[in-house]
């Protein structure tokens, strides 16, 4: 979860180590989701699309002029 003061927490890591147990989640497959939770995180940090405020702003606005056109 990404907190508006930009504080990082991840969720249900609980459920994610029962489920590589009964499910038998390979080495590989642990592997993959522990990298792109790492690039995720490295994201965020580095404010890329779509963590990046400005664009978000962007995007929100472009939103909202979008739905006056079609009220």
């Amino acid at each position: 979860k990404l907190f508006p003061d930009g504080r990082i927490e991840i969720l249900d890591e609980d459920e994610y180590e029962q489920h590589g147990r009964e499910m038998g989640y390979s080495e590989p497959l642990k592997h993959a989701i522990e990298k792109g939770l790492d690039e995720l995180i490295g994201k965020i940090r580095k404010k890329e699309s779509p963590f990046n405020q400005k664009e978000i702003e962007c995007l929100y606005n472009e939103y909202q002029e979008l739905l006056k056109k079609t009220l």
